[in-house]
This record gives structure tokens, sequence and C-alpha cells, in this order.
């Protein structure tokens, strides 16, 4: 058992909680990624558009503050474009991890491209609050975390009882996501990398 005058103290329950919502997204950024998916955000550009970030988080040590991007990444020109004409990778644009380089050293022309994609939530304290949605399936994060806390206590009865509480709710919660955003027809809900089901013909052809 750890040592110390008070245990758990704040900080490792909110550690605990904060590493059981990561635990939580990123399962869900396999099996169900559209319910992860972020809303249509600017990039940022620190060189004038030779190169853009996705967003900083505060929570990261200071040498990594740039958001890294979780699963598949679409970039549109424009909100217009939005979803029927993403920027091709490879051609209008090349990814390097965390951030997106122009081709052929030529700045990006007009305002900033948007993007979507998956992002990591942040660290939880006293002031931050969970991301994770919806609202009632933070119950998986408690499960997780009590997990954490009788695996320090060396507590395996307990520890396992509420692995056996996860696992109930991550079946219920998962089955009711994946129905919510499964499409008639399409595979969409467990692969976004696929195109819309139809293009949308009277928006014509896009060209730049």
């Amino acid at each position: 058992m750890p040592s110390g005058s008070e245990f758990p103290t704040d900080a490792e329950v909110y550690q605990w909680l904060g590493e059981s919502q990561i635990d939580v997204f990123t399962r869900l950024s396999v099996f169900a990624p559209l319910a992860c998916v972020i809303a249509p955000t600017q990039l940022t550009t620190a060189d004038n558009g030779l190169t853009y970030t996705f967003a900083t988080d505060s929570s990261l040590p200071t040498s990594f503050t740039d958001v890294y991007p979780i699963g598949v990444v679409k970039l549109y020109r424009t909100r217009n474009d939005i979803p029927d004409f993403p920027m091709i990778e490879g051609v209008e644009y090349l990814m390097e991890g965390n951030r997106i380089r122009m081709p052929d050293f030529v700045a990006f022309s007009g305002t900033a491209p948007y993007y979507q994609c998956l992002t990591l939530p942040t660290a939880l304290d006293g002031t931050t609050a969970p991301t994770l949605k919806p609202v009632q399936a933070r119950e998986l994060m408690i499960d997780l975390a009590s997990m954490a806390y009788f695996r320090a206590v060396s507590d395996t009865e307990s520890s396992n009882l509420w692995e056996d509480r996860f696992n109930k709710d991550w079946s219920k919660w998962l089955g009711a996501i994946q129905t919510q955003y499964a499409r008639s027809g399409s595979i969409a809900a467990t692969h976004t990398s696929q195109l819309p089901a139809r293009h949308r013909w009277y928006r014509g052809l896009r060209g730049y």
C-alpha cells in the first residue's frame, strides 16, 4: 500500500480519472470513432502558412504542447467544402505527425484550413472537467479509477469486482454508441476513412 498521511490524495484521484478517460476514449476511437470526432476547427500557423498545427494543450510538458491528432484526419480549405471536398493528402498537404506542411515550400493561400479528427482528452484537475460523452458513460471512468485504487492497495478481490463491472458497462455503452452512429448500408461508423456514400450532385465539381 502506498505510504503517506493521506491516500489517495486529490491529485492521485484526478490522475486515475484522467487516465481512465483516456483509456475509454482510445477504446472508442477504435470501435466507434465517429463518436469522438471534434467539430470543424481551424488550424493555426506560426510561419505564415508553410506549416500548420492542430491546437495546443497546456496540460502537456512545455516542449510537447502541440496536440497530436488521432485516427483519420480530414482537412478542408473552407467551411463550405465540408464534407464533400476534403483536401488530398500528399497532393495539397503533407502530414508530419502533429502538424501539416504545404508542398513545394509554397505557403497556403487564404484563411487557415479547417480540420476534423480525434484528439485525446486533456488531463483532469479541480478546474478541468471530463469531456467524455455521453455524460452518463463517464461511469466507465469511475469503474477504471476504482480498479486502479484497489490495485494500489493490493485488494485483488475488489479490483476484480470493479473490472467485471467495467466489462459489463463497456459492453452496454459500446453497443449503444455504435448503434447511434451506424449508417444504413454503410461502414462509416467504424471506418472514418470511407468517403460519403453519395456525392451531393447539386454541389457540382470543385476546383482550385
